[in-house]
């Protein structure tokens, strides 16, 4: 742990404007995925509850159903409400995975070039090559996750539904749909350090050797990176909760979105000498 610290300290240092357009390119994405979320939950959760009192509303009465008067007086708002909030949380998801792959993609990018070691210079049009390259794989790595997780929650939560509707199992598998995703979660960070590998083989094998073999290094750092950051970002919220000074929200901020930069820049750092370094027993 301290000789990738001194490792990433000595780069930031000779990268000095990267790792400051990293800290300004985390607060641009971090803005507007917030941004995209408030804009869409804000709309899927009104047309939610307009849907929830528009059946509140209902005839549940059996004698006067039978009696003729009908269960709604018209199904048209509830279905109107119901498209709007499918469609927004659809726009809602696409745009989490434009920005996910496309300004998280440039941020892994800048980052795997900060950490990276300095060779020889080669040719523009090979730099933009390896470029491409690299967030390809990152993009394709993301779309893999994201639609691995959705295909996940959704037929769990579904078979519950249509299968077994009872309520504290469907709570079980929906707390087991995010457990899973997790999982996937993890071995996509594992991916994504070796995003500059020169094939998908060679990023596959490194990324596995790396989440599993090396697993007893790597899940430990990943709960200590994300301790760190949940630790900032309590710190953000007591700022933005009772702190009425705009420096000391500034700095919270800060601080907030420096750690996830220097977050990644360990994990990349990490994975890269673990994919590498030998088994028990072995020798280069």
């Amino acid at each position: 742990m301290k000789q990738w610290g001194l490792s990433i300290t000595r780069s930031i240092r000779e990268r000095k404007r990267l790792f400051l357009l990293l800290i300004v390119g985390q607060l641009l994405v971090l803005f507007a995925m917030g941004w995209v979320t408030v804009t869409h939950v804000n709309t899927i959760v009104e047309k939610t509850q307009s849907v929830l009192s528009q059946v509140d509303q209902a005839n549940f009465d059996p004698e006067k159903i039978d009696a003729g008067q009908p269960f709604l007086n018209s199904l048209a708002p509830i279905y109107e409400s119901y498209q709007i909030m499918k469609e927004n949380i659809i726009r809602w998801l696409i745009w989490l995975l434009i920005i996910c792959s496309g300004g998280n993609g440039l941020l892994w990018l800048g980052s795997h070039a900060l950490v990276a070691k300095k060779s020889s210079e080669s040719g523009q049009k090979s730099r933009w090559h390896t470029l491409l390259r690299l967030w390809l794989h990152f993009v394709l790595l993301t779309v893999g996750f994201f639609l691995s997780s959705v295909i996940l929650f959704v037929l769990l939560v579904q078979s519950s539904f249509f299968n077994d509707p009872d309520q504290e199992r469907l709570i079980f598998r929906i707390k087991m749909a995010f457990a899973l995703i997790g999982f996937l979660y993890y071995f996509f960070l594992c991916f994504a350090a070796q995003m500059n590998a020169p094939s998908w083989k060679s990023l596959f094998n490194s990324g596995c050797k790396a989440g599993m073999q090396r697993g007893y290094y790597s899940l430990p750092l990943l709960a200590i990176l994300g301790g760190a950051i949940l630790a900032a970002g309590y710190l953000l919220q007591l700022a933005l909760e009772e702190s009425a000074s705009f420096i000391l929200l500034f700095l919270a901020t800060i601080l907030f979105t420096s750690m996830i930069v220097i977050a990644r820049l360990v994990w990349i750092s990490a994975q890269h000498e673990l994919s590498s370094a030998p088994k028990a027993g072995e020798t280069h």
